[in-house]
Order: structure tokens, then C-alpha cells, then sequence
């Protein structure tokens, strides 16, 4: 019984020694990298796994950027041009945002260095020139140009000593004309009667010394040149407050005449404006 114990033994040590030279042979075999012998001909691990190495993080550097939202396309001269620009970015707070443009324009990227008097622009709207604004923020400025022509403008702002621009834009004023209208009268009206007339001169400032209301039984229908003066019209002065003086347009105008005859008069305002002759439409009144 012994003999028989002892042989067991021997035999499951001799298949547990089989078993694992086998096991390291299959795992030898399948990945061989896993076993190097080093200069004393020791087996030893041919990689050492180690943590890896996370990255340092990059801080997130926060950028301002401004826009030019809207502008005018076209404007006459003489009329508000409305502008909207935006600044985005972190909270801050900037002490001067304005649009700056000229008839000279600067192209190019505006690096943060670059400063308005190193520009071309030489006009800028007024509102936010000065003060304490918070940022982000939408900005809304509005100016008056006169002076006809193509224009460059950029929506600008101060932020930490730092000068931002947004891209540049163009827009163009164009020619300002004089217009004249009758805005009112009495289409018909009693012999040898008062009758009030008012009419209105538009377009941008300037100083005249004449404009009537002028008329006549024979009509001159359509479109009147700036050439074409009274003499070459069949009409006649009827409103003679305004033949001479010095008036101060845009105006609004109410004179009086009365009319001398029966029948049907045709009518103009008319306006001497820088040498030009503006002329109304043709109306028509009854004298009854």
C-alpha cells in the first residue's frame, strides 16, 4: 500500500512538472517578446509596464474679439448713419469702444499693437469714446456725414492695454439732392381770394434767397430741369413773400396769393438752389 502511495505521488509531481514546462512553452511560443535573457542568462522581462504619463494641461488662454454687426450699405449725405458692433469675450470691463473710418482706407490685419492714430481713419463716432463699459456687449452708434464718397470703416475697443479691431468695411455716401413740394392748398378757391399755400424744401443744409409758388392758366407738364429757370415757363410769380431774404433749408414754407382769374391755373414750387432751378410736380387749382 505504500509502494503504491509513493508511485501516485511520483507520478502527479512528474505531470505537474510536465504541465507547466508545457504551459510556459504555449506562452513562449505565442508571445516570445515577453522573455529576454540578460548577460548572466537569466530569464528576465523584456518590457516593464509603468503608469503612463498624462500630459501637463495647456491653460485655456482666453481670445476678445470684436465684430462689426451692421452699417450702412448707402447713405445720402446729410442722413444718420446708424452702426452696431459687438465684443466678445471674458468678462472686462473697457473704457473706450468706437467705429473709426475715413475716406482712406487700412487694410490688413490690425495686430493688438497698432493704435487709431496709426491709421488712416480719421473720423469716429462720439457715444462710447469714454466711459466704463462691461464687456460682452453689443454697441449701437449713429453719426451724421456730409461729405459725399467711399468710406472705410472698423469697429475698435481698448481691453487690458491691448488694442483689438474688427475687419474693415465699406460704405458710400452719396449726393444729397434738393427737393421741393407742395405739401398743401385749396384746389379750388373763390375769385379775388385769399389762398394759402405751403410746400417744403428738403436735402441737406444750405442758405437760398428765393422760392415761390408760381402758376399759370397754361400747363408745362412734365419733368423741369435744373436749367430750365422761369423765364423759359409760361408761369408767373403768385407767392412773393420769399422772392428775396436769405432762408436757412431744409424749410417748411406758407405764403398767400390770390388768384386774378376764372378758369383752371397750373402750378409749381420752385426754388433757387446753388444757381439750380428745383422745381415741384405740376398742380392744378379751379378759380371759380
Amino acid at each position: 500500500m505504500k509502494i503504491k502511495n509513493k508511485y501516485a505521488f511520483v507520478f502527479f509531481l512528474t505531470l505537474s512538472f510536465v504541465v507547466i514546462i508545457l504551459t510556459g512553452a504555449f506562452f513562449y511560443k505565442k508571445n516570445p517578446q515577453l522573455f529576454s535573457l540578460n548577460k548572466n542568462n537569466q530569464i528576465s522581462p523584456s518590457q516593464v509596464l509603468t503608469s503612463p504619463t498624462l500630459p501637463i494641461p495647456t491653460p485655456t488662454v482666453f481670445e476678445f474679439k470684436i465684430n462689426l454687426v451692421s452699417l450702412p450699405d448707402q447713405i445720402t449725405a446729410g442722413e444718420v448713419a446708424a452702426f452696431t458692433w459687438m465684443i466678445l469675450g471674458p468678462k472686462r470691463t473697457t473704457k473706450t469702444t468706437t467705429v473709426y473710418y475715413g475716406d482712406q482706407a487700412t487694410p490688413g490685419n490690425l495686430t493688438k499693437e497698432i493704435l487709431p492714430l496709426n491709421t488712416k481713419y480719421d473720423q469716429y463716432l462720439k457715444e462710447f469714446i469714454s466711459g466704463e463699459y462691461t464687456i460682452p456687449l453689443t454697441f449701437v452708434g449713429n453719426h451724421v456725414i456730409d461729405k459725399p464718397g467711399t468710406y472705410y470703416a472698423r469697429a475698435y475697443a481698448s481691453i487690458d492695454k491691448d488694442n483689438y479691431w474688427s475687419d474693415e468695411h465699406i460704405f458710400t455716401v452719396k449726393s444729397a439732392k434738393h427737393e421741393i413740394k407742395i405739401i398743401s392748398y385749396s384746389e379750388k378757391v373763390k375769385l379775388n381770394q385769399n389762398s394759402t399755400f405751403n410746400w417744403q424744401i428738403s436735402g441737406p443744409p444750405t442758405t437760398i434767397s428765393y422760392t415761390s409758388i408760381v402758376g399759370s392758366k397754361e400747363s408745362k407738364s412734365g419733368s423741369l430741369e435744373e436749367t430750365v429757370d422761369l423765364t423759359k415757363t409760361p408761369y408767373k410769380e403768385l407767392v412773393k413773400e420769399f422772392i428775396s431774404g436769405s432762408y436757412q433749408i431744409p424749410l417748411t414754407f406758407v405764403g398767400n396769393a390770390i388768384l386774378p382769374e376764372y378758369g383752371t391755373f397750373y402750378i409749381r414750387a420752385l426754388a433757387v438752389i446753388n444757381s439750380k432751378n428745383i422745381w415741384s410736380e405740376e398742380y392744378k387749382i379751379s378759380v371759380e
